[in-house]
């Protein structure tokens, strides 16, 4: 498997643990760049498809048939997928591939067992993110509630950039501090509170991301 685990390094899957249904799209995501890398990525869309095992040979007025020659090749290469794909797989997910012959079909029977699920959770992370309230909580379980979402978002392959981070942050402030910001930007307050804040988005989203 030395092959196999050079390709989840490359391909940075190693600290994504095993797939599942909340880091499938991530995956997804990372492995089409790779696949696409090495000219590899129609193995799997269907742009590459198994050649046949004989070709046609003429040799004068004479017709022949003879190995494919890259029958080999794409064998080779179809099984350097499927040993990155299992890899990578739960034992749950390798049971749902179990028999399937080419990374094709391994393919698409994984986004068939996750697509759904990824996008559903991709949504519902989403909704989370704009209505996080920090009522009854201190700032920093706040901002660490904030963040966790933020990562869960990465996660499935949906970036959250830091201004989206930030205006999360603002958006979940009690109402009474939302207003000051909003309609009193020359007030003191919305100076220090915005400064402090800020200063605190980054420090949490950065070092501790």
């Amino acid at each position: 498997m030395l092959l196999a685990h050079s390709c989840t390094d490359i391909l940075g899957l190693s600290s994504l643990s095993y797939v599942s249904s909340s880091n499938y799209l991530l995956w997804k995501l990372h492995t089409e760049t790779w696949l696409s890398s090495q000219i590899l990525l129609g193995h799997v869309t269907g742009g590459s498809p198994h050649p046949s095992p004989t070709i046609e040979v003429r040799t004068g007025n004479e017709v022949s048939e003879a190995p494919n020659p890259n029958l080999v090749k794409w064998i080779r290469d179809d099984q350097k997928i499927m040993a990155l794909f299992f890899d990578t797989l739960s034992e749950e997910a390798l049971r749902s591939v179990y028999g399937l012959q080419t990374a094709q079909e391994v393919w698409f029977s994984l986004a068939k067992k996750y697509n759904r699920i990824s996008a559903s959770r991709k949504c519902d992370l989403q909704r989370r993110l704009q209505s996080v309230s920090k009522q009854g909580k201190k700032l920093a379980e706040y901002l660490s509630d904030v963040k966790l979402i933020c990562d869960q978002l990465d996660s499935t392959g949906c970036h959250v950039p830091e201004n989206g981070k930030i205006f999360g942050v603002l958006n979940g402030l009690e109402g009474s501090i939302s207003l000051t910001i909003e309609k009193n930007p020359l007030n003191p307050y919305y100076i220090l509170s915005t400064h402090v804040l800020f200063s605190l988005c980054l420090c949490v989203f950065s070092i501790h991301g």
